[in-house]
Parts: C-alpha cells; structure tokens; sequence
C-alpha cells in the first residue's frame, strides 16, 4: 500500500459506505462499498488444487463522476515447474451483484 497513512484503513475499519467530505457543491458524498472480500481464486496448478480468498486493496474515487472503483488483492506462491498448466478463476460466492468492468 502505497498511500499516506492517513489515508490507510484496514478492512475492519470498512463498512457498507464511504462518506466524503468536501468533494462536491451538494454537501456530503455517500458512495456504497461493495463486500470486503472479493472473489476466492481457485487455483490449479499441475496436479494441485486451491482456493485462495481476496480482500480490498484500493480505493479510488472519481469525485467528479461520483464512482468508486475498487480492486481486491489475492496472494498465493506457487513452484515453477517447467510445463506445469496453470490456471486461476476468480469466483464471487452468494447474491453478490457486482458490476465488473
């Protein structure tokens, strides 16, 4: 996380809104934050199999357009074997109804 630390929050202190001040002629801006965690990635990689959850990494606010964009971050190692097929699919789980562009 590149950002100064005022600006870091950690996804507890996250809650189903973000509420901006100073940022448009109409007072308060209220901009509707999608789940914590995002999409599990099930991984294969050769003969092996896992599933790897994501969380909120970034939040970016087109003020002006009144837009939240937000990415989820997903870790996980895998050996490089030379010739190994891998693949990874990102799966929203339940109702979640997310736009994604």
């Amino acid at each position: 996380n590149q950002a100064v630390p005022e600006l870091i929050a950690s996804p507890s202190q996250l809650g189903p809104q973000i509420r901006l001040k100073g940022f448009s002629e109409n007072g308060e801006m209220v901009l509707p934050l999608p789940p914590v965690n995002g999409p599990k990635a099930h991984v294969r990689v050769g003969g092996l199999k896992a599933i790897f959850p994501s969380t909120i990494s970034t939040l970016v606010v087109l003020a002006k357009e009144q837009v939240l964009v937000v990415t989820y971050l997903c870790l996980f190692r895998y050996l490089f074997r030379p010739m190994d097929e891998r693949y990874v699919e990102l799966i929203w789980e339940g109702d979640t109804k997310i736009k994604v562009m």
